[in-house]
């Protein structure tokens, strides 16, 4: 649509005072890569498909009374509701409402005995009928399916709802009708009907809503509320809580928008998505900050009244990003980072034993502690050096630990309002999260916490970023347990830890990360992650192999300056290698060979080279001690040459 420039000014004040918010599962676990992610998760967004403790069980079957509640929800259908004549659908059942005016708006019908049998599997017969009586299309369709001939009942039936896109049939053309339904093509059936039968979407009335929204999340959040619904509506007890905590330790926050420019527009039948962008003036008492926010609004309209279902906001650093993360937080660095933008020190850290400045964890778990090593003296050299300080938030890299806490909504809560005190108390620009080794069944709730966190970080204008490696099936709780384009959509950068291409545990000696490689890891992960989102991770070690007899007997990392002096000292020989674009340097000692691929500030300048080269949003290091003397240079001169 045409880009509309609009400003506002609008002012945002702390009033709550009661924190009652419970953390649930706003995400779905169980549908990363499945064929029916978008629907599942577009009906959830809605409000909908609400599923099983953040499980959707997409290839499940579903019942009778199941279908009976998504229709209903999905359609917004409740004008008449009559008590329900089904002897077996009695006020107790959890689907007693849905079935009730499914019944009395002529949806569902029940069986000769006078049962609705609720808990049996639907087929598809049964919702090929639900869907034709839904809308008012009387238009005659023909069909063609094998195992239906001219004196099938409901031929006219099958005839609409097949002709209108809504029920195919199986590549070997026949239609089976008494075959069951999984839950993933009950949502894949809703999201079409939802398309072709409810009226296609005003325009001006989407672009209203939409103004009148992000008007109001940044100003009035219970008309919010009143232009919402599900996801959407369920985001404002964060942002609430947010205001709580902020509230009680002191702070009073405002936040002023301005120059609000809307993007674009997608238009889908009664969906529509915007995409917008504008100015947010953060002021937490004093303390005032400015940035370039952006959102994305899910809208439907249904029943003449149009509502935005779901908003991911994001923001924007408009600077090449040049991160380095830090392990000393608590002291100040002894010299500074010429060219770097943002540090991330390892200050929080969940963990199954108390260290430091320790809080037991004690909703929800009793055995985990929240762990911070972060200290004013650090924060007083990021500042002097004009560093954003993205504080690293960490669990102890134990599956436990991740399991029990992404899992139990009370621990993240209270995790939670502990990161909303650390932001205001040291003024944090953002959070940046490093979960490794974690179960793969967990990857969705993972991604739930992250978008909690994300919901009340951007509240106090704080940016969050993901740290993940890239894409390997054959790695369960490394690499799998990310969901990855589902932690793009909502945080605001990924970063990619391209690095570890040869590591300990295997059997082969190699580089820490050959340029091919690192090009490679780049290209897979922006199939799921945004160019203008992902941030490449590089190495400032290296790997000193230890062999014998062409077997390796194990390997540590170094910094590189050790490793020149492990080079210097063992007179090693040297060799460049194409196939990784780096220098291999060898020697032999005690009847054993050591070997290491050098990085250095050209392997590192190539690797700038190549985040300019795929758009990238910038760079970060890993990490800041490791590296040597000349490797600022070469990242600040490379990031700044034209090429």
């Amino acid at each position: 649509m045409k880009k509309i420039l609009i400003t506002l000014l609008l002012i945002l004040t702390a009033f709550i005072s009661q924190n009652t918010l419970a953390f649930e599962q706003n995400t779905i676990k169980d549908i990363n890569s499945h064929w029916a992610e978008n629907e599942i998760d577009t009906l959830k967004a809605l409000g909908v498909m609400n599923g099983y403790n953040g499980y959707s069980n997409p290839d499940s079957y579903i019942t009778r009374g199941e279908f009976t509640a998504l229709i209903t929800r999905a359609f917004e259908i409740n004008e008449t509701q009559a008590p329900t004549q089904f002897y077996d659908v009695n006020k107790d059942h959890i689907f007693y409402e849905a079935i009730s005016i499914a019944s009395s708006n002529g949806i569902i019908g029940g069986f000769p005995d006078g049962s609705f049998k609720p808990e049996e599997k639907i087929t598809r017969e049964q919702i090929m009928l639900i869907i034709s009586r839904i809308t008012d299309d009387k238009s005659e369709k023909t069909i063609a399916f094998k195992d239906i001939d001219k004196n099938y009942l409901y031929i006219k039936e099958l005839a609409k709802v097949s002709g209108d896109g809504i029920i195919s049939g199986y590549p070997d053309g026949r239609f089976k009708p008494y075959n069951n339904t999984t839950r993933a093509e009950a949502a894949k059936i809703i999201i079409s009907s939802m398309n072709k039968y409810l009226p296609s979407l005003n325009e001006q009335a989407a672009f209203e809503t939409a103004y009148n929204f992000l008007n109001c999340h940044f100003n009035n959040t219970d008309e919010a509320k009143a232009l919402s619904i599900g996801r959407a509506k369920k985001d404002y007890d964060y942002i609430e809580n947010t205001y709580s905590v902020s509230k009680d330790e002191g702070y009073t926050l405002k936040n002023e928008i301005s120059n609000i420019n809307f993007l674009s527009a997608n238009k889908d039948g009664p969906f529509t998505q915007y995409t917008c962008e504008y100015d947010i003036t953060r002021t937490i008492n004093e303390n005032v900050k400015t940035y370039k926010g952006k959102s994305d609004i899910r809208l439907l309209e249904r029943n003449g009244i149009c509502t935005v279902y779901e908003h991911n906001t994001r923001i924007i650093v408009p600077q090449f990003i040049n991160l380095t993360w830090d392990v000393y937080p608590s002291v100040a660095p002894a010299y500074n980072t010429d060219g770097v933008t943002a540090v991330s020190p390892t200050s929080y850290r969940v963990a199954q034993t108390s260290e430091g400045k320790s809080t037991k964890i004690t909703s929800g778990t009793n055995d985990l502690y929240f762990n911070s090593e972060l200290g004013n003296a650090y924060m007083d050299y990021a500042r002097t050096n004009g560093y954003d300080v993205w504080a690293m938030y960490k669990t102890d890299f134990t599956l436990d630990t991740a399991s029990k806490l992404l899992n139990s909504p009370d621990s993240r809560k209270f995790v939670n309002n502990l990161l909303i005190k650390e932001i205001l108390t040291h003024k944090l620009d953002g959070i940046n999260f490093d979960f490794e080794n974690m179960y793969e069944q967990d990857r969705g709730a993972y991604t739930n916490h992250v978008r909690e966190i994300t919901i009340m970080a951007h509240t106090l204008g704080a940016v969050t970023s993901v740290d993940v490696n890239k894409y390997e099936p054959s790695s369960s709780t490394w690499s799998m347990c990310y969901d990855r384009d589902s932690l793009a959509k909502y945080s605001d950068y990924i970063m990619l830890m391209a690095y570890d291409q040869y590591y300990p545990a295997g059997k082969t000696p190699g580089p820490v990360a050959g340029l091919g490689w690192t090009e490679g890891c780049i290209k897979l992960t922006l199939n799921e992650v945004p160019a203008d989102k992902l941030v490449l991770g590089m190495p400032f070690y290296v790997r000193i192999w230890e062999t014998k007899n062409g077997r390796n007997l194990g390997t540590k990392s170094v910094s590189m300056d050790n490793a020149l002096k492990q080079i210097k000292e063992n007179k090693a020989t040297s060799k460049y290698e194409a196939r990784f674009d780096l220098v291999k340097y060898s020697w032999n000692k005690n009847g054993k060979v050591y070997m290491l691929w050098m990085e250095d500030a050209m392997s590192i300048r190539n690797k700038v080279m190549l985040a300019k080269k795929y758009s990238l949003a910038g760079v970060a290091s890993w990490r800041r001690g490791l590296e040597s003397k000349d490797i600022w240079a070469a990242i600040k001169d490379e990031i700044n040459t034209q090429r």
